[in-house]
């Protein structure tokens, strides 16, 4: 259910960080499982060493990967678990006096370097305008209402959210199953956490994710399923696919030619998994989510890597590449890609200063924005596309300024 979701089938691909904190936060989770199921309240939590290490290395790497978030969600399970059992039992079987060393050990060597090396500038980038910005108003124009994490998970959990929907009407009947509780109290308060920021983009729930899952695996083993609210969704495969086209046209990308026999494969696989409902056996329906699972993989991710206005980074590192003697500077587009790609070398920059790089010594290939001042120099290109970080159109005009 979760390897086959169309959210993280996009992160595995994308060089960012959020596939990895999800791999932290499960590895953690594994632990506090094992402590609280299968018995829930009436079991007693013992603890051992494999359990203790995996919350406490999975909750460091979180910390080292995305800052608070692995530790909120965490926190939030270990802390409604305890509720429920009404002691702290959990929490000593995860044996502190020996875990905070061993965190400590993990993340302290880090923070104290990078704050050595950015003479405290880290702090201030990360916490002071990141954070605050996410937490304050929509930052890189991604601010959304509260609910809007819900409307999308249909689709950013698919093809697992066709077998959601199915399972909502009897989850009533599991509501003192452990697994239920779990997963409650892994989902709820971090979901109203993120709803209730300004900043949302998709990927944000993805920690929970695993949760959703679980509750769904339960659902098929130990309830009855409505079957037409997995065949309405099915039909979303088809809707994407037409947005994907229609999206294409108007930002006049062009679709590679195996987009077409793929996408009709992406949008008749997924009606396999209402299909295999009918049987509702965990192997029949495995299969159909990896089949559903394989469409995407055949469809919509190949498709989104073979258009080039999707990466400008390409473009403009294969540019640089031309000019191995120039320094690139580039503002309006700042995703971090375009540093690996140029080996570190791009410099990312206001259009103010980019504008002020052309006059600086030695030969200058600068990018700015088609709308900013321009230098009194004839571009030598222009490249446009979208910028998947902030979702907007991308036109930027190049210039030269030999040494």
């Amino acid at each position: 259910i979760l390897g086959s979701s169309l959210i993280l089938g996009v992160e595995a691909r994308l060089a960012k960080t959020d596939a990895m904190l999800l791999a932290s936060v499960l590895l953690s989770h594994w632990a506090l499982a094992r402590l609280w199921l299968p018995g829930g309240r009436s079991q007693v939590p013992q603890g051992d060493r494999w359990g203790m290490a995996a919350f406490w290395v999975g909750l460091s790497a979180s910390v080292l990967i995305k800052g608070p978030i692995g530790p909120m969600v965490l926190g939030f399970t270990l802390a409604g678990l305890c509720l429920l059992r009404r002691d702290l039992a959990i929490l000593y079987a995860l044996r502190p006096k020996l875990g905070l060393p061993i965190f400590a050990a993990l993340v302290l060597p880090w923070l104290i370097a990078i704050t050595i090396t950015s003479q405290g500038a880290f702090w201030t980038a990360s916490v002071g305008r990141d954070l605050v910005g996410k937490l304050a108003s929509g930052q890189e124009s991604h601010g959304a209402p509260p609910g809007s994490f819900l409307a999308a998970l249909w689709l950013t959990f698919w093809p697992g959210s066709m077998l959601l929907l199915a399972a909502l009407p009897g989850l009533w009947a599991l509501r003192r199953h452990p697994v239920l509780a779990l997963a409650l109290v892994w989902v709820v308060p971090t979901w109203i956490v993120f709803e209730a920021t300004s900043t949302k983009l998709l990927h944000y729930t993805m920690p929970t994710y695993p949760a959703l899952a679980l509750v769904v695996a339960l659902a098929i083993t130990q309830s009855r399923l409505w079957r037409p609210a997995a065949w309405g969704l099915s039909v979303l495969p088809l809707i994407l696919m037409a947005a994907l086209t229609v999206t294409a046209a108007q930002k006049n990308l062009p679709l590679p030619w195996s987009f077409w026999p793929t996408a009709l494969l992406a949008s008749g696989l997924p009606a396999l998994v209402p299909l295999a409902l009918r049987r509702a056996g965990p192997f029949v329906v495995s299969a159909a989510l990896a089949l559903a699972g394989f469409g995407l993989s055949m469809a919509v991710y190949p498709t989104l890597a073979a258009i080039p206005g999707l990466w400008p980074a390409r473009a403009l590192a294969a540019l640089s590449a031309q000019h191995p003697g120039c320094t690139l500077t580039v503002a309006g587009f700042a995703e971090p890609s375009l540093v690996f790609w140029t080996d570190r070398q791009a410099v990312l920059a206001s259009p103010q200063a980019a504008l002020a790089a052309v006059a600086a010594p030695g030969c200058q290939l600068v990018a700015l924005p088609a709308d900013a001042p321009q230098p009194d120099l004839v571009p030598l290109q222009h490249l446009t596309g979208v910028s998947l970080g902030s979702g907007r159109a991308l036109d930027l005009a190049i210039f030269l300024k030999p040494e």
